[in-house]
């Protein structure tokens, strides 16, 4: 799977997301692909990040994170949750954008 995330005048950019069932819990695995992401576990929620490195863009005005989800054993809902910044560089909140959007899979509801 692949996040990207595009502004005109990106210089750094981020991202987290999380996959978890309906009612909140853990939704299968999260791994990242390369050193642009990594997981970390905050009470027993797995959520995948941009690293230092992953903040610089890919190309001119556009960054990607790629990863795998392993969804669970159990076919059930699944919630993947991400937020992503594309930020100026000049290291004030000034002229950078938030985006946050969240994606239903499909399975046996709750």
């Amino acid at each position: 799977m692949t996040v990207r995330l595009a502004g005109a005048d990106m210089a750094r950019a981020g991202f987290q997301l999380a996959v978890r069932t309906p009612a909140g819990g853990q939704a299968g695995r999260l791994a990242p692909a390369d050193a642009r992401s990594a997981v970390t576990d905050s009470s027993g929620i797995a959520y995948l990040h941009h690293t230092a490195a992953g903040s610089m863009p890919t190309a001119s005005g556009e960054a990607e994170w790629r990863f795998a989800w392993m969804a669970p054993a159990a076919a059930a809902a699944a919630v993947l949750h991400v937020a992503a910044n594309a930020a100026n560089g000049d290291a004030s909140a000034l002229g950078d954008a938030i985006y946050a959007d969240s994606l239903v899979s499909g399975g046996q509801g709750p």
